[in-house]
């Protein structure tokens, strides 16, 4: 919710100052790396099971935010999407008759810490996932056990996070010890382990992304590695840009 916001704020400035294409751009981001390619696959057995309003309260604001923002682009499919899913609960009959979004207080004050924990998620999620590619693994390929080790300000948070991380990464089981500033996470599969070593320092409450391209190398056929060189790659931004 908090980088929903941020993007509610920088699509709106760009639209003000007539960038469009800006605009577009980064709601499209948004909706297909936040949202899509993180969130709902890491939220995905909460929102199966029907069991946590939090997961479904995101994800409904989430959708409704997506498809206002896009109006003015694609004006014929976000009308479709709005009347079918929208109109009701939100009190008007067209999408563009409603009100334009804006974020909810609770969405940003006070969520500092609550950000750290989710850019800690995300980091282990983009480290297992990369783990898996370098070894032509698939995404869905089981993990028998995964331990993170994190700094103590966000280790409650990242247990709480346990399922998702769980149901994410195909683990088995994942434990989460406290370790120094660096989130580190360990991996178990084709009998060969990995560690990772994400250099994601607290500061200020925030989580500085720095990730890593791990597993260079590494050969399918060896007993238990540990991977204590990593080289760096490319970062594709910051994960609260």
């Amino acid at each position: 919710l908090a980088r929903l916001a941020d993007t509610i704020g920088r699509a709106t400035d760009y639209l003000a100052q007539y960038e469009f294409a800006a605009a577009r751009i980064e709601v499209e981001k948004f909706f297909w790396t936040e949202l899509c390619d993180y969130y709902l696959e890491i939220a995905k057995a909460r929102l199966y099971d029907g069991e946590s309003p939090g997961a479904r309260y995101t994800l409904h604001h989430a959708l409704l935010t997506v498809t206002k923002l896009l109006a003015p682009f694609i004006p014929h499919v976000t009308e479709a999407v709005y009347t079918g899913a929208f109109a009701e609960s939100d009190g008007h009959g067209s999408v563009h008759a409603s009100r334009w979004p804006q974020p909810l207080a609770g969405w940003t004050s006070g969520n500092e810490h609550s950000v750290a924990v989710g850019n800690a998620i995300l980091e282990v999620t983009d480290a297992v996932r990369r783990w898996k590619s370098d070894r032509k693994l698939s995404v869905a390929a089981p993990l028998g056990h995964i331990v993170v080790r994190a700094p103590v300000a966000i280790c409650d948070g990242l247990r709480e996070a346990a399922r998702d991380l769980v149901g994410v990464t195909r683990a088995g089981t994942l434990s989460v010890e406290v370790g120094d500033d660096d989130v580190d996470v360990r991996g178990r599969a084709d009998g060969a382990e990995a560690a990772l070593h994400l250099n994601a320092g607290v500061d200020g409450g925030r989580m500085h992304d720095h990730r890593r391209r791990v597993g260079d190398g590494l050969p399918r056929d060896v007993g238990d590695v540990g991977l204590d060189r990593v080289a760096p790659r490319t970062p594709r931004g910051r994960l609260d840009d």
